[in-house]
């Protein structure tokens, strides 16, 4: 017999829903979900998704972004509602001839792959970065008409565009401090949020920043680096845990990979089981002893696979 050469397998919002009911014996077969149990199990289900947010690394949601820097600057707002700039894709050209301060375009040697409403940052003759929101291209121009360069530009600057802000991220493991014109990149020290205070001279530019530390807020992420940059000739690229996303529709998909679905319907029955009165049943009870197995099963197979090494102490 075949088999089905198959490993796509997944689950909607609505069928998780469904099933959840099922196991908790608010729905028999063959029937289907009203409306109002549809839209509380719904709020439920999606609760639970930013309830697993709490839990250690998802590596399927592992990601690499990178945070454009700006001269003078120590603090960073990291979010799809922030006016700093972080992405996990963009582009980067250099321009093909010199602009002047005041012009709202510059030349490059191909504009493929910019469009309208994307963000372009251009660095500029004086060490910043110039941000500002593509209006038109030609196939050798990018233009910016409502944000006009407030400095000159040489031919042979960096510039970068890109269309989509990061979401705010649930934690940062890592960040490198990456050369522009170099290519090169290292690896540069977390603080405490506290070491980060006590520092004395947080606003005195150096060549590259050599510490840095997250603070989660509410709805954007705020990451400060230490020291800021003299001129803009680095930026970081960093590793980070971005969010789980909602199930807002009957046709969405849960942002999980597929040997988490069997423990995400049942996490969801039994969040069900008190609102339909079953809280504290033998059933209730069992129930809840399956589903720590199952919560077992998936976080221990969601981690990193790596080596430790361990050595004596040296001896004096």
């Amino acid at each position: 017999m075949a088999t089905s050469s198959s490993v796509n397998f997944s689950m909607t919002r609505n069928e998780i829903i469904t099933d959840a009911l099922m196991m908790i014996g608010a729905l028999g077969e063959e029937q289907t979900p009203e409306n109002s149990t549809l839209e509380v199990a719904s709020r439920a289900l999606n609760r639970l998704i930013k309830h697993f947010e709490n839990q250690a690394l998802h590596i399927w949601k592992r990601s690499e972004a990178v945070v454009f820097l700006q001269q003078e600057q120590s603090s960073y707002t990291l979010g799809t509602g922030s006016t700093d700039h972080a992405t996990e894709t963009y582009l980067e050209m250099v321009t093909t001839a010199a602009a002047v301060s005041g012009a709202s375009s510059v030349s490059v040697s191909s504009s493929t792959g910019v469009a309208v409403s994307d963000y372009i940052g251009i660095v500029l003759d004086d060490g910043s970065l110039h941000w500002a929101t593509v209006s038109g291209t030609t196939a050798t121009t990018i233009s910016f008409a409502a944000t006009p360069l407030t400095d000159d530009v040489a031919s042979g600057n960096t510039l970068f565009t890109y269309t989509t802000k990061i979401n705010k991220p649930l934690d940062i493991y890592q960040a490198r401090s990456y050369l522009i014109d170099g290519e090169t990149e290292y690896k540069i020290q977390e603080c405490s949020y506290e070491e980060y205070q006590a520092l004395t001279s947080k606003n005195v530019p150096g060549a590259s920043p050599s510490q840095w530390v997250y603070d989660r807020k509410r709805t954007n992420g705020k990451l400060y680096i230490y020291p800021s940059l003299e001129n803009v000739t680095r930026y970081l690229k960093i590793t980070y845990a971005k969010p789980l996303e909602d199930v807002d529709s009957a046709s969405d998909e849960a942002d999980v990979p597929a040997e988490w679905l069997d423990y995400i319907t049942s996490q969801l029955a039994l969040r069900l089981f008190p609102t339909y009165g079953k809280l504290g049943s033998a059933a209730y009870q069992q129930f809840y002893a399956y589903c720590t197995q199952l919560e077992s099963d998936v976080l221990g197979f969601d981690n990193e696979k790596t080596t430790v090494s361990i050595s004596p102490a040296k001896s004096y």
